[in-house]
């Protein structure tokens, strides 16, 4: 039996198809879509984790500038209070 792509393509009416069948596919395609979704939330965290590593490197490079140190040197001396 060949595979379906989507969840409404299991032909749950057709009689020639046992149900059994259907059922494996159904399993199957939740599985597959179960991974695909763990899959995005280590996407999601990857990426948290890269903007938040380019935030950090913002901050630095503004501590290059005179003028901008001040406020970057403000706001980690202002810390512990903002969290």
């Amino acid at each position: 039996m060949a595979r379906f792509a989507a969840l409404d393509e299991i032909p749950w009416d057709s009689a020639e198809v046992q149900l059994g069948a259907k059922k494996q596919v159904f399993f199957d395609t939740v599985a597959d879509l179960l991974g695909k979704i763990d899959n995005m939330k280590m996407q999601d965290i990857l990426c948290n984790i890269i903007l938040l590593i380019n935030l950090l490197r913002v901050i630095q490079c503004t501590k290059m500038h005179p003028r901008l140190a001040l406020l970057t040197g403000t706001l980690t001396n202002a810390m512990d209070d903002l969290w």
